[in-house]
């Protein structure tokens, strides 16, 4: 992940994430159930396959927030449901919540909705943050390979209107894509 130093923190951001969906999960062995394992584990669910239990639980989008100074108040706009713990209650797609953070404490954000994509969201405070999202395991093109994506994100005060793209050499059969 890129990592920014303080001075270059701001106070709006938008979240750039995937969309969640059901992904692996722990193993079930053979002295427990797989409700003891999966359980506990928020949108976890058990299935059977050709005689094998397992659990199954979703990968989901985030967003991290971390406060520098004393009293920031973060306001945050999600564009899906997120989920609740710690103290954090969940939040509705497309309400604004207000948090209080002091400094260096973290505000973990997690999608709670299938298909739920926090790509979007806005994230404002009255002082100077960090912010940080992602995904626990995305999948670009829905057959293979689930990797980890996490990006800490500039202040939309220093985003351009002007852009200067590279094109990549040729991997096998993928396209590129401009948007």
């Amino acid at each position: 992940s890129l990592l920014l130093p303080v001075n270059t923190y701001g106070m709006e951001y938008v979240a750039v994430s995937r969309f969640e969906l059901a992904g692996g999960g722990p193993e079930v062995d053979f002295f427990q159930s797989c409700e003891e394992v999966c359980g506990d584990i928020p949108g976890g669910y058990c299935t059977t396959q050709n005689g094998v239990e397992s659990c199954t639980v979703p990968y989901r989008g985030f967003i991290s927030v971390v406060a520098v100074h004393k009293d920031t108040t973060v306001r945050i706009t999600p564009t899906a449901n997120t989920l609740g713990g710690n103290g954090l209650i969940p939040m509705n797609a497309k309400e604004e919540y207000a948090h209080l953070l002091q400094p260096y404490q973290v505000l973990n954000i997690k999608s709670d909705q299938n298909a739920g994509d926090l790509t979007g969201s806005i994230i404002m405070s009255d002082k100077p943050i960090g912010v940080w999202s992602g995904h626990d395991a995305a999948i670009a093109d829905g057959n293979c390979c689930a990797d980890h994506l996490e990006q800490q994100l500039f202040p939309t005060k220093t985003w351009g209107k002007k852009y200067v793209a590279a094109k990549s050499f040729p991997r096998a059969d993928e396209n590129d894509h401009w948007i």
